[in-house]
């Protein structure tokens, strides 16, 4: 679950896929943290650019071979005793581990990016990376460890859109697995609880429904024991199912877990969604602000203010934002040219609708479908520069093959 990146025209289709890997390689763009005399000695700043060029060029076998799996599953497994059936479902999850192979295939089909951010102060080590696209936003802290020999691995990840580390997820799906198995297993972990191993166990039968039954996963959760369905964990499976459901049930979801959890670290990702979703544009900023304070500065977060204004009709707010943007960043040139493209389209402005889409094409690899197709897109096709646009392509040397 992430927040919402509202906005793009919606009729293009990045040529970016896993036919282009070695082209894609070569437009990999830098690391948003600057490179400084002691950055070129930081291993861990190192390791972080790593992750994000290979991310970038679609291979996700460094990143995924970085994790140590025994310190991961260390957090998972702590405090129960072993079994066969849990050796069976830790062995399983290993197996299965595939986090960078997830985001790639969430860049590739959303045309999404991971980028390094920084390196953030204190302990544990942790790199910050952002992770967008057009299925949202989200932030990870990657929690890493040197060893004695100067290898670095990552042992856990904080996704701030749940604000859990992954770890904390993975375990509640052990021992909910484990309950189902032999109770005495974690009789004990729950004997302090108001509810019972019955209640617990009905998570599993929440999250099992979230993407096939969204309705039913949200049914079943108001069955819960209060204390369960009150905390954390099930209030992001009732936002994530209501948000399948409608966008009344996902703002009446959202207000549950905002009146419940105000002061919940990933509350305030999505709270951006639960705002624009009541046509809020201006709280929205404020949370956008919020977001911007907790990463200690992202300038994506201007292409995500400048879509806001845009929504709430603030064009010239909407402009500046996008100028803002690429000023403090230069590698968002393809974000900030489709928040052009869409402010040129809402303004009319169809000299600089001309010139996005063509900066789009030339600069950015994407090939456009028929724009008379699109409801967007009516007045430009109406204008003289649509007619320079369709002279491109007749001027395009045809391809024998």
């Amino acid at each position: 679950m992430t927040a919402t990146v509202p906005g793009r025209a919606g009729v293009a289709s990045p040529k970016r896929a896993f036919v282009a890997l070695a082209l894609l390689a070569s437009f990999a763009p830098p690391s948003l943290a600057q490179e400084t005399e002691d950055d070129a000695v930081d291993p861990f700043v190192a390791f972080a650019r790593q992750i994000e060029d290979t991310v970038a060029a679609f291979d996700p076998t460094f990143m995924d071979a970085s994790f140590d799996l025994d310190a991961f599953f260390g957090f998972v497994t702590a405090g129960v005793d072993e079994s066969a059936f849990g050796r069976t479902f830790v062995a399983g999850a290993r197996e299965a581990f595939e986090f960078a192979t997830t985001i790639v295939a969430s860049n590739a089909q959303y045309d999404g990016t991971y980028r390094f951010l920084r390196m953030l102060p204190g302990e544990p080590v942790r790199a910050l990376f952002r992770h967008a696209g057009d299925d949202g936003l989200n932030y990870h802290e990657l929690y890493l460890r040197r060893d004695d020999d100067g290898a670095i691995a990552i042992i856990d990840v904080m996704p701030y859109a749940t604000g859990r580390r992954f770890s904390a997820t993975l375990r509640a799906s052990y021992l909910n697995a484990l309950a189902t198995q032999d109770r005495s297993l974690v009789d004990r972990l729950l004997r302090s609880d108001p509810y019972t191993l019955e209640d617990f166990l009905r998570i599993g039968e929440v999250v099992n429904k979230l993407e096939s039954d969204p309705e039913g996963a949200l049914e079943v959760s108001e069955e819960l024991h209060e204390t369960l369905r009150q905390g954390t964990m099930v209030q992001m499976l009732r936002v994530q199912a209501a948000a399948s459901v409608s966008d009344e049930a996902h703002l009446a979801a959202l207000s549950e877990f905002k009146s419940l959890h105000p002061d919940f670290p990933g509350l305030t990702l999505i709270l951006i969604d639960y705002h624009l979703l009541r046509g809020e544009h201006a709280e929205a900023l404020a949370y956008v602000d919020r977001v911007d304070a907790m990463v200690l500065g992202d300038p994506f977060l201007d292409v995500l203010r400048g879509r806001i204004c845009l929504l709430a009709n603030e064009t010239d707010e909407a402009r500046a934002a996008a100028e803002r943007a690429l000023e403090r960043d230069p590698s968002l040139g393809y974000e900030v040219a489709w928040l052009s493209l869409d402010i040129a389209l809402t303004t009319r402005d169809h000299a600089t609708t001309l010139a996005f889409l063509v900066a789009l094409e030339d600069e950015h690899g994407i090939e456009w479908s028929d724009l008379t197709t699109v409801d967007s897109f009516a007045a430009f096709v109406g204008s003289p520069e649509h007619e320079t646009w369709l002279a491109r392509f007749d001027a395009a040397p045809v391809d024998d093959e």
